[in-house]
């Protein structure tokens, strides 16, 4: 908070206390703050406050001004301190507590300040943003087609090396050597040709080469994972079959026809995945599978989610019948009323 005392508008210049310490090239004057609306009071200059700070970037900023007048005020010292009581036989005062006369400053208005900063103008920043923004999206760019560049190359290298290792089994014999040759072109069209070019190019390239060596992969891949799915499905079978057939007394409420439902799906599912294996395994491993991993997961999903529901139905809650109970007071009760009707039968005088 810097004090000033002024009877008319005045101006504040910042600039660097050390230039020499800044970069060259930087202006070492950064502002002009001009406070307005400043008017003598009483006569005098008027005590000016002003509101400066520098964040945490750097940056000057006056954040506000305003006028302050010095004003006496009483302030109380002590509210338990009073006047002393009087003496025996005089007449009692009133107490009064003790005060002092203080001056303090109080605000009386708000001043507006104007400024002037060594700042690039707005439509100058937005352009020079634009400019960046463009800088970033070619960096991107740049690097995005180093990548596809990378990508084709590591493929070529990668399946030309398995060709003959892994994949020899995968790819028809018919299609190997163009195959081969079609990596060997791609190979010699990047160093020279296509040493720099565009993302698009490489990426176009690459998908030629997927045309025949992505089939290829998923074959071999497919082999384990269709054996894996196999035997998942299989167990599974096995499992909700036992449960179905199951003379376990948890499963004995579920009704015949929703078990006998689970077996003929199972049975079905099992003649499915016997039907496919056999069918795989008269196959050459270059040519399309009889069936996936997929289908073959698809199919243990249906019997799971179709039995599960059926084989964890609750068991039905027993029904209890309440049946009345003749209690004993009510058997003598009727008793002495037989008893008391026979008695007067006899008392009767009969003519």
């Amino acid at each position: 908070i810097l004090t000033f005392y002024r009877s008319a508008p005045f101006d504040l210049e910042a600039q660097y206390a050390e230039p020499e310490s800044i970069p060259a090239g930087i202006n070492p004057w950064i502002a002009r703050f001009s406070v307005k609306g400043v008017e003598p009071v009483n006569g005098e200059a008027a005590c000016v406050k002003v509101k400066a700070r520098v964040n945490i970037h750097g940056v000057l900023t006056v954040e506000s001004a305003y006028v302050v007048e010095e004003v006496v005020k009483e302030e109380l010292v002590d509210e338990s301190k009073t006047e002393a009581a009087p003496a025996e036989g005089e007449e009692a005062a009133a107490e009064t507590p003790l005060t002092r006369k203080v001056k303090k400053l109080v605000k009386k208005g708000d001043l507006s300040v104007v400024s002037a900063t060594s700042s690039l103008d707005r439509s100058l920043i937005s352009e020079l943003r634009e400019k960046e923004m463009e800088m970033i999206a070619s960096d991107k760019l740049v690097v995005d087609t180093e990548m596809a560049k990378n990508t084709l190359e590591e493929y070529i290298y990668d399946t030309r090396s398995k060709v003959d290792g892994v994949y020899k089994d995968f790819i028809n014999p018919a299609d190997k050597e163009k195959f081969v040759a079609d990596l060997n072109e791609a190979e010699n069209w990047l160093y020279e040709e296509g040493d720099e070019t565009t993302k698009s190019v490489y990426a176009a390239k690459l998908a030629e080469l997927h045309v025949v060596g992505k089939p290829v992969v998923e074959r071999y891949r497919e082999v384990e994972a269709r054996a894996n799915a196999a035997r998942e499905l299989k167990e599974s079978i096995n499992q909700l079959m036992a449960q179905a057939t199951s003379s376990e007394e948890k499963y004995a409420h579920i009704p015949e026809a929703e078990k006998n439902s689970i077996v003929e799906k199972c049975s079905k599912a099992q003649t499915w995945i016997e039907n496919k294996v056999e069918r795989q395994s008269m196959m050459k491993k270059y040519e399309t599978p009889a069936f996936t991993s997929a289908e073959v997961r698809k199919q243990r999903d249906d019997i799971v989610y179709f039995s599960t529901p059926i084989l964890n139905k609750p068991k039905p809650k027993p029904v209890v019948v309440e049946t009345p109970v003749e209690t004993p007071a009510a058997e003598e009760k009727a008793d002495s009323k037989e008893e008391t009707k026979h008695d007067e039968s006899k008392d009767m005088d009969i003519d």
